[in-house]
């Protein structure tokens, strides 16, 4: 499907209407929309959609722009966000540079297309092997490429916003090209780019910071690279590294409804929270963002939990002798994930609140004399799994004992 461009008054309305879509309605417009390989103006219909994508996490295929700036997706901010000096990469460039790389790998280019043809991005084994093909190259040309015929018409940029943004995507890609081949190439980078332009520093921390947010392991890893009086400019661009982190944490939308999704979710704002409590010399300001994204998250990790404990597990297990074997696995399934997200959620605090519903849930799920075997079986299990293998065999003894 080629896709003629849409007029920018129909992509208002359609805008306006999916942003109170339901989930599927938006994950078919994504794959409409992915058919469309000149998609102009249509792509603005995304824009306020990206937050939702990415909890729903749709099947979208793998095209070159997309695997060239895989590596850079927690970078990627839409351009009205973009201000220059940050590390982030504004939305409106990934086109224009991903052309400009395409025509000028050439053949190489159209070998990518044809091993990336058919995959998703979601695969990582063929997103890192088209990857390490990729990005080392790229890294190498867009090191000393020059803006390309149109660039401020495609994305309302400088010429000089190309040369700054472009050393920063080349030295992401050349630190992703490099740990395709070995773990401890992130030192080594960061040793070879500590000298480049500031901001191409701070988005490699940036790119590193989210994938290992703690700044001593971090630390560790680049020291033995870097020269002391280079590592001021490191803990500078870490420095911000974690500021636009924090802030994009802080921009997020409320945690989703998967329970894996948002256990992940949380899991990255708890390595943020507490990388923070293992760094000196904060800031008064730094220290206030942090602490309240922490009641932020705190708040709606309670809520989650509460709200996922009742409707996905409580309510089916009332009708537990009405489910079949594998509604009662599903259930079971989802009280494993509201464990583990629990177990992440407990570092933001209110451990107490999460005992608390633990226990009454166990006691509403104590079975009763009238239920058949199965279905007190079934209520034991899930009590096993929301308060421990002791309170289920406590409860069964119990029933043993008091049985005619």
């Amino acid at each position: 499907m080629s896709g003629t461009a849409l007029p920018r008054s129909v992509v208002r309305e359609v805008t306006h209407d999916l942003e109170q879509a339901e989930a599927d309605k938006i994950v078919k417009v994504v794959a409409i929309l992915d058919q469309m390989h000149e998609r102009g103006p249509a792509d603005d219909v995304l824009v306020p959609l990206r937050h939702r994508l990415a909890r729903l996490r749709p099947r979208r295929p793998l095209r070159f722009a997309r695997l060239l700036f895989q590596p850079l997706d927690a970078l990627i901010v839409p351009a009205p966000q973009w201000r220059r000096g940050c590390p982030a990469i504004p939305r409106s460039v990934i086109q224009p540079v991903a052309a400009l790389l395409h025509a000028a790998l050439g053949p190489e280019a159209a070998a990518i297309d044809a091993q990336i043809e058919g995959h998703a991005a979601t695969e990582t084994k063929i997103v890192a092997a088209a990857g390490a093909r990729l990005w080392p190259r790229a890294a190498q040309f867009l090191a000393i490429a020059t803006p390309p015929p149109g660039w401020t018409d495609a994305t309302g940029l400088q010429d000089a916003d190309f040369t700054v943004l472009s050393r920063q995507i080349a030295a992401a890609l050349e630190c992703a090209g490099r740990m395709t081949s070995t773990e401890t190439a992130a030192g080594s980078v960061v040793g070879d780019i500590v000298n480049r332009q500031p901001q191409a520093l701070a988005t490699v921390m940036t790119m590193l910071m989210a994938q290992t947010p703690d700044p001593q392991q971090l630390l560790r890893t680049v020291e033995p690279h870097v020269a002391p009086p280079q590592m001021t400019s490191v803990r500078v661009a870490m420095d911000n590294a974690y500021d636009f982190l924090v802030a994009s944490a802080s921009d997020a939308p409320p945690l989703p409804a998967d329970l894996a999704v948002a256990e992940q979710d949380l899991r990255r704002v708890v390595h943020l929270l507490q990388s923070h409590e293992r760094r000196s010399g904060q800031t008064a300001e730094r220290s206030a963002r942090v602490n309240e994204l922490a009641r932020r998250m705190s708040r709606e990790a309670r809520t989650r939990f509460d709200t996922a404990l009742t409707t996905q597990v409580l309510l089916p297990m009332r009708s537990a002798a009405a489910l079949n074997d594998d509604d009662v696995a599903t259930v079971e399934a989802l009280a494993r994930d509201l464990r583990r997200f629990e177990g992440t959620a407990r570092n933001l605090g209110a451990r107490e609140h999460y005992d608390r519903q633990l226990r009454q849930s166990a006691e509403a799920l104590r079975p009763a004399a009238t239920d058949s075997t199965q279905h007190r079986a079934d209520k034991l299990r899930m009590v096993e799994i929301l308060a421990g293998p002791e309170l289920a065999l406590s409860m069964l003894l119990g029933q043993q004992a008091s049985a005619p």
